[in-house]
């Protein structure tokens, strides 16, 4: 009763570049917070959904995200949360929203893969969980092909090699 649903975007901004962006330990407790709030909680998801996209869309577009490792550790945060609050509840990510796998291949042609594939595996990680989004799901088979793809490529990272490698352990 005391919050009011005019407050959740104020809240889910808070919450997203204060608190989830930067602390991932307490990912659990946000999402009991939310649970908690029931039907009257939506337009808190919402609004912390809206939040997510655009602080992920800020440090992709950002030239500094390829060379700052906090920056990068941001977006995976971010990755981890968004998987969590989508995946793991069975809702999707809309692709009008994220698409995923065309962030993939622009990462590869525009030289932020170094970015963009650890915060999709992050993503992708939260449908370990999922009912839907399991593989023979037909768009999580068709990411992972982008991965596939990507993780085949000549001289590529180790570290998105290990991304890749762990995401398709679990």
């Amino acid at each position: 009763d005391m919050l009011d649903s005019k407050y959740f975007g104020r809240l889910g901004q808070y919450l997203v570049v204060i608190r989830i962006s930067t602390q991932a330990n307490f990912h659990h407790p946000y999402l009991s917070f939310i649970d908690q709030l029931g039907e009257h909680g939506k337009g808190l998801v919402e609004a912390l959904l809206q939040s997510v996209y655009h602080n992920i869309g800020n440090l992709l577009r950002s030239p500094q995200t390829t060379t700052s490792s906090s920056e990068r550790s941001y977006l995976k945060t971010l990755g981890i949360w968004l998987g969590q609050i989508t995946f793991a509840r069975n809702r999707p990510i809309l692709q009008i929203m994220l698409d995923c796998k065309e962030l993939l291949l622009q990462g590869y042609e525009t030289g932020k893969l170094i970015a963009v594939a650890p915060f999709l595996a992050k993503t992708l990680e939260g449908a370990k969980n999922s009912i839907i989004f399991r593989p023979p799901n037909p768009w999580v088979m068709g990411l992972l092909g982008v991965f596939r793809s990507v993780y085949s490529v000549e001289g590529l990272k180790m570290n998105i090699k290990f991304e890749v490698e762990v995401l398709c352990k679990n």
